[in-house]
């Protein structure tokens, strides 16, 4: 089988799952949103309703490129607000006794380094359940006071598992991701991924901030890139599964079991 039909039959299989899992854990009320079993208290009716319709819109589409999740500071975040910036995302969870806390140790150096220039950083805990808003509060307080331009954002595990893989093209799973750091343009194009702990390449990541910065333009290849992406998307037809009376558990379990093969499939075609 080539390539190209082995990305296509990934493709159609990624889309083959159900976005209703996504609705049956959220609820509001009041001034409440709950995701994932997680209670996100935002400022007020009006703030909480559109979060969580930013969230539905975000989660309901067939790939992710714009995302929306919740700041440390409790809110919402929609990634298309960086449009003109370039910006720096990792992954991590607080709980994580060591590597993750040297993770961000190291880019705390780079925010020190480069915030000045206008540089934005993202980090996403991959551990939602535990890493509410005040939770990452106490943890983001370790690292900087700079809620604007370092965020920390929790949201529901799928989704942000979505993110991790359709967005930055990394693995990541429950208390599990890449160590990479992903440098995104002023577009919002992925550009670069760099290992925190190599000291060559945070001086390429570092070189890579600057000249995007200086970018008036975007280039052509992502304009051509993101526009077969869009044709491909709307050429998959999805295909709900349908019930043969299994429980909603295993159910979940197996729509999760498909998307994750068919994204490991596509990450390796993208890295070939």
């Amino acid at each position: 089988m080539s390539k190209a039909a082995v990305f296509f039959l990934a493709l159609a299989l990624l889309f083959g799952g159900g976005y209703m899992m996504y609705m049956a854990t959220r609820s509001t009320t009041g001034d409440d949103i709950q995701l994932n079993k997680v209670s996100y208290n935002l400022a007020s009716d009006e703030d909480a309703a559109d979060a969580l319709k930013e969230m539905e819109i975000a989660q309901d589409t067939k790939w992710v490129e714009d995302f929306s999740l919740v700041k440390r500071t409790n809110d919402g975040f929609d990634s298309s607000e960086l449009r003109g910036k370039v910006w720096v995302t990792s992954f991590f969870f607080a709980s994580c006794p060591s590597s993750c806390r040297q993770q961000n140790q190291t880019i705390g150096t780079l925010y020190r380094s480069l915030a000045k220039d206008g540089i934005q950083f993202v980090c996403i805990t991959v551990d939602p359940e535990n890493d509410t808003t005040e939770r990452l509060r106490e943890y983001a307080d370790n690292f900087t006071s700079d809620v604007k331009n370092w965020m920390f954002l929790t949201g529901e595990y799928e989704y942000i598992r979505r993110i991790g893989s359709e967005k930055f093209q990394m693995a990541v799973g429950p208390q599990t991701h890449s160590s990479k750091l992903a440098v995104v343009d002023k577009w919002g194009n992925v550009r670069g991924q760099f290992s925190w702990d190599d000291d060559s390449e945070l001086i390429a990541l570092k070189e890579l901030t600057s000249e995007l910065s200086n970018e008036t333009q975007e280039p052509q290849e992502y304009i051509e890139k993101r526009q077969q992406l869009h044709e491909n998307l709307e050429s998959t037809i999805i295909i709900a599964p349908e019930s043969d009376g299994s429980s909603e558990a295993e159910s979940d379990a197996a729509v999760n079991e498909d998307r994750s093969e068919a994204t490991d499939e596509i990450e390796s075609q993208t890295a070939e």
